[in-house]
């Protein structure tokens, strides 16, 4: 399959249309940066955005996303709204449909037809129940489907357990964003899995979409985290820098040349009653004259008591 009639770019193979595999031994990616950029900026701005993935974006937008990413660079590097959400939705949907070979080996189409068929699952619009609905089926569907999934290549599996998880925690808030798995499915089954042209494109169609919504349903089982490779975090920073770092005895260790006694203003109201001996973390984080607002948007668990 690899290298069949598709010339390079630079030397380097195409990334619209080309193969993921070789794309990422080329690059030395294990996630292509467009997959990581498109899904950086949807969690941090496009969770709640409603009809995310099916509302079309701009064609103009999506062809610029598009050649900057052929170039190699990250034209949404520097997005900080969701103005353009839809549009960076749409080229990461462009993407995977145009790889050279679909994501779902065309050689095991009909042993995936033959799971979705054989283990239709309710549509699930809340993803925490999933473990409340035909626990039996589930495990079958599972074990069955981790069986095809481990004759994967190695960069691929990585990739979708990548893909999958973000698309799991997207429909976590399918109340706001109304994308359950089931409509995320109807918006990734065209582009993940191709169906041969001599089939019944309407009737696999809907058993693709099946088996696209299971696989956001028990990603976690079909994709389990063995430590090695990229993993999708559903807590993305849109800050590349932190302040001071947290040792494994959650204590918290402070740059010398800060002055630990040093209290102003603002910072002084994160002083808990018997902290004097927990160094101060907010001296450059916190300025005189700013006044910051901050919405916690998941539930959070401190590390430490002063966190």
């Amino acid at each position: 399959r690899r290298g069949i009639g598709r010339p390079l770019i630079g030397g380097q193979p195409k990334l619209f249309g080309g193969s993921l595999e070789e794309y990422l031994d080329s690059s030395h990616q294990d996630i292509p940066q467009i997959i990581k950029s498109c899904v950086r900026i949807i969690n941090l701005y496009g969770l709640h955005h409603q009809g995310i993935f099916r509302v079309s974006g701009s064609q103009g937008e999506i062809n610029h996303f598009r050649e900057a990413f052929e170039k190699g660079e990250d034209p949404l590097a520097d997005m900080t709204d969701a103005n353009d959400i839809n549009s960076v939705a749409g080229v990461l949907k462009l993407y995977l449909r145009y790889l050279r070979e679909p994501v779902f080996p065309i050689h095991y189409f009909d042993q995936f037809m033959e799971l979705a068929r054989d283990f239709p699952l309710p549509h699930i619009l809340n993803v925490k129940e999933k473990y409340n609905k035909k626990r039996e089926s589930k495990h079958e569907f599972v074990v069955k489907v981790r069986e095809l999934v481990k004759s994967w290549p190695r960069p691929v599996f990585v990739v979708m357990r990548y893909l999958f998880a973000f698309l799991q925690h997207l429909s976590m808030s399918s109340d706001e964003n109304m994308m359950d798995p089931y409509n995320l499915a109807i918006c990734f089954g065209p582009s993940l899995v191709q169906i041969p042209s001599d089939r019944d494109q309407v009737l696999y169609q809907n058993l693709v979409n099946e088996l696209i919504k299971n696989f956001i349903i028990f990603n976690e089982d079909i994709f389990p985290n063995d430590g090695l490779g990229t993993v999708y975090e559903k807590y993305i920073s849109n800050e590349p820098d932190f302040v001071g770092e947290y040792d494994n005895d959650d204590t918290v260790t402070v740059h010398e040349h800060e002055d630990e006694n040093e209290v102003t203003d603002d910072d002084s109201v994160f002083r808990e009653e018997g902290s004097e001996d927990i160094k101060d973390l907010s001296i450059d984080c916190f300025g005189k004259s700013e006044m910051l607002e901050a919405t916690a948007q998941y539930d959070f668990t401190a590390r430490s008591s002063r966190e």
